[in-house]
């Protein structure tokens, strides 16, 4: 990711832990540009007779002269809970065109040069956002984990999206994203659904999050996800799953209404 710079510089602290916090905006070459700060969209110019893909649904704009085809993209997409369908955009004009694409959700855009990654990433079932290449690949890969537990209670699903594809691609997920590059046999615990994206070289594993108090009242459940390196990781501050249990919470004041009101032990307290 050395195209992008941080708005705000990378803090010493994050340079110690070989951390790197994604650039809020980015331009690559005039290949690209991603702008916004939540709810992103990434610009792509396209050449004449030039294709990307993209999954359905996530256009926000495109020139004149751009066409858009929907074909069947390979059923390995279903058991990763993925649209079986594909969309290519093709700029069938003699000059330079452009699309917008938007994640089907509130997500913050995250670029990989998939040349420089091997040309394979494993992601959430829901991260993958487009690339670049046309012809990019999306099936299923078995979770890598070290033990049952692991397989399990990781945080991640057992059948991992695969991305196989050439140049760059564009993953999605809500929050501020960090990426942080593991030496070999390098380990880092991180909660169990902060997880985009990670490079087949890293093996999952889970550690206990602390004694029972901790495990009880620490809010963090009984399981830490565990990433062995070498390889990439890419995580997310605020996961779509913490912001779906937010939205299910009531306010507090609700709450404790609800618990003084109706409940047994409010009848108890106020007795």
């Amino acid at each position: 990711m050395s195209e992008f710079t941080s708005a705000v510089g990378i803090p010493q602290f994050m340079k110690d832990s070989k951390m790197t916090p994604l650039a809020v905006e980015g331009d690559v070459h005039g290949v690209f540009h991603i702008h916004g700060e939540l709810c992103q969209i990434v610009h792509i110019i396209l050449n004449h007779d030039q294709k990307i893909q993209a999954e359905p649904g996530t256009m926000t704009y495109m020139s004149d002269g751009v066409a858009a085809e929907t074909k069947i993209g390979g059923f390995g997409r279903l058991i990763t809970e993925g649209n079986i369908f594909k969309s290519l955009y093709h700029n069938k004009t003699q000059s330079p065109g452009y699309i917008g694409l938007t994640a089907n959700f509130p997500a913050t855009i995250i670029p990989m040069n998939l040349d420089r990654l091997g040309g394979t990433i494993l992601s959430k079932h829901d991260a993958f956002l487009g690339a670049i290449d046309p012809n990019a690949h999306l099936t299923w890969k078995r979770l890598r984990a070290n033990s049952c537990a692991a397989c399990c209670c990781s945080g991640l699903p057992f059948t991992m999206q695969e991305v196989r594809a050439q140049g760059w691609i564009f993953m999605a997920a809500h929050g501020s994203i960090v990426e942080k590059k593991l030496s070999d046999g390098e380990n880092i615990i991180v909660d169990t659904d902060s997880v985009v994206a990670l490079t087949p070289g890293v093996t999952i594993g889970v550690e206990k999050t602390g004694g029972c108090c901790t495990i009880c009242c620490g809010s963090e459940g009984l399981f830490n996800t565990a990433l062995k390196g070498p390889g990439t990781v890419w995580l997310s501050s605020m996961p779509m799953e913490k912001l779906r249990k937010l939205f299910l919470m009531k306010p507090p004041k609700q709450r404790k209404a609800a618990g003084a009101d109706g409940g047994q032990a409010g009848g108890n307290a106020t007795a």
